[in-house]
Order: C-alpha cells, then sequence, then structure tokens
C-alpha cells in the first residue's frame, strides 16, 4: 500500500495530463480545419485547371476556326480563279466551234469564189470578223447583199445547229435579194435542213417553178395568206400560190 502513490503526488500529472489532452483536441481541430482548407484548395486548383483547359480548348478552337475560315477563303479564291480561266477556256472553245460551224454553213451557201476565208467571233463583245486566206481583213461594205443575207441565215444556222435542241425556224422573204445560184443553194442546202420545223413566208417572186418543184418533197403543209378588200382584213387558205406553180 505504501507504494501506492497518493492523489496529491499524481494531481499535477492529471491536470498535465488534461492539458496535454486539451491541445491534442485542438491540434487535431486545427488538422479538420486545415485539411478543409486543403480540400478547398485543392478543389479551386482543379476548377482553375478546368477552366484553364477550357480557355485553352477554346482559344485553340478559335485559332483552329480562324485558320479553318482563311483556308476555306483562299480555296474559294483559288477556285474562283480555276472558275474564271474554266469559264473563258470553255467560252473560247465553244466560239471556236460556233466560228467553224458559221463558216461551214456559209461555205455550204455561198459561191466557191467568195473573198470570205475564215470567221473570228470575239470572246468579250461577240462581234464577227471576216478575213481573206492571206489574213486581211473584209470590211462588211465589200459583202454583196446576197453575201450578207447569206451569212445571217449561216449565223442562224449555226446558232441552231450549235445548240444541239430542235428550233422552230421561220424566215421572212427568204429569197429576196438573192441571185439564181444561191437561191438554188438555199433550197438545196439550207431549207430542208435548217431545222424539224421550218416555216418560210415567201411570195410568188421567190419560191416558185424549179426552186417550188425541188422543195416541194421536203413540204408538210402549204397556206395562202389572202387579203380580203372588202373586210380589210387577212386569212389563211390552203394551198401555195397559184401564180408561183
Amino acid at each position: 500500500i505504501n507504494t501506492i502513490p497518493t492523489f496529491e503526488s499524481v494531481k499535477g500529472l492529471f491536470s498535465e495530463y488534461a492539458k496535454q489532452e486539451e491541445k491534442l483536441r485542438s491540434v487535431r481541430k486545427e488538422k479538420e480545419i486545415l485539411l478543409v482548407s486543403l480540400e478547398e484548395i485543392d478543389n479551386e486548383i482543379k476548377s482553375n485547371e478546368t477552366e484553364y483547359n477550357t480557355l485553352l480548348i477554346s482559344s485553340n478552337s478559335a485559332h483552329f476556326e480562324q485558320k479553318r475560315q482563311s483556308q476555306i477563303i483562299n480555296h474559294i479564291d483559288t477556285l474562283k480563279e480555276i472558275i474564271i480561266s474554266f469559264n473563258k477556256q470553255l467560252v473560247s472553245e465553244n466560239i471556236s466551234k460556233l466560228e467553224k460551224k458559221i463558216k461551214s454553213k456559209f461555205d455550204q451557201l455561198k459561191r466557191k469564189e467568195s473573198l470570205v476565208n475564215r470567221i473570228e467571233i470575239s470572246p468579250t463583245d461577240y462581234s464577227m470578223t471576216l478575213y481573206t486566206s492571206g489574213r486581211l481583213e473584209i470590211p462588211a461594205d465589200r459583202l454583196s447583199a446576197g453575201e450578207r443575207q447569206l451569212l445571217a441565215i449561216a449565223i442562224l444556222w449555226g446558232l441552231a445547229d450549235s445548240s444541239g435542241k430542235e428550233l422552230p425556224t421561220i424566215i421572212d422573204t427568204p429569197m429576196g435579194r438573192l441571185d439564181g445560184e444561191h437561191r438554188t443553194r438555199l433550197i438545196e442546202k439550207y431549207f430542208p435542213n435548217a431545222a424539224s420545223q421550218v416555216i418560210l413566208l415567201s411570195t410568188d417572186e421567190e419560191i416558185y417553178g424549179q426552186y417550188y418543184s425541188k422543195l416541194k418533197p421536203f413540204i408538210a403543209q402549204e397556206y395562202n395568206i389572202v387579203y380580203n378588200e372588202t373586210e380589210k382584213t387577212s386569212y389563211f387558205s390552203n394551198g401555195y400560190l397559184e401564180s408561183a406553180l
């Protein structure tokens, strides 16, 4: 029993233990506070990292979009140049084909001794220039009235032929200024081949006799426009001009 310490002798130890226990609780509480703060800081770091990554992605996306738009603009400009070049080439090729087509049609209608050796069409204003075999330009007034009429017919014939479409053709006073040889060429070469449907508005002094006989196999319908003096009006009757037969 003598070895058992008295309360008085250990009272100080209890007091010291209580103090240390209080310190431990305080340290633990401070630790918990620090852990909470640490977690908040960690969350804030993660949030900042997320925001930074978002901004980085957004920045990269904006940069990529800007670069992509720039590339698109460059591609569009390149395509425009290609299209313009292709369009010019296409126009040039089509005009070249049309030139040859009109020249071919004109050759079928004109006399062999005609001055016209080449026909050129401007790709900008589509004006037409005629040349001799020596590359000399032929003024329009060098052509006779008949040749000018044949050239106009050759142009219409060439355009219709080049279009590849079935276009009806109406020709008023088709033989007006043409001599016998040119009339024969029109009758034999042009009228039967001008289009799938051709309407000739002829007088009895144009298509008659041998010309009418040559054209007859290609005629589907014949009508005569008769003027009524009393009623001051015109009407259609079946058949061709009797005076031309």
